[in-house]
């Protein structure tokens, strides 16, 4: 059993430090190599003391890379599906973002790829700026939007 508690405790100083989601927690536990029947215990423990809430991660996580790496939703919904989360947890979170914002920051980003390469106007360079933020991803209807609105001035 008091193994049991260290291993809680360490990963209690692992959500503390982070905002971390189930899936995260469980690869860490089988890291340390902690027995198969306490990961559960654990589990549920750092949820009723709120050190792990799946969609308080999911959706602190949206912000984080929307706002910090200027990701677009289908990048992180892909991100976020590959942490396990649940469905209705991701879609909260991607409608959290802030629409008017969402595409500001599409609008900037193409902006300073136009300025900062010197593209012109040509099926070439549009292309480019459209692989660019598909990369980054960003929805199709909305890049051609953008890229269209770019030239129209």
């Amino acid at each position: 059993m008091e193994f049991h508690r260290e291993y809680y405790l360490k990963m209690a100083d692992y959500c503390n430090y982070q905002e971390r989601c189930t899936q995260e927690v469980l690869t860490k536990l089988q890291e340390l190599e902690a027995k198969a029947e306490w990961l559960e215990p654990i589990l549920d423990k750092l949820r009723n003391e709120n050190l792990l809430n799946d969609n308080r991660f999911a959706h602190s996580y949206a912000r984080g890379k929307f706002r910090f790496k200027k990701w677009g939703k289908l990048k992180i919904k892909y991100h976020l599906k590959q942490k396990q989360l649940p469905q209705a947890y991701i879609i909260a979170s991607l409608a959290a973002l802030n629409q008017e914002e969402y595409l500001d920051s599409l609008k900037k980003m193409l902006e300073k790829k136009v300025n900062s390469e010197k593209l012109k106007n040509n099926l070439s360079d549009k292309a480019k700026l459209y692989r660019y933020a598909v990369g980054k991803g960003y929805e199709n209807d909305l890049i051609q939007q953008v890229i269209q609105s770019l030239w129209k001035d």
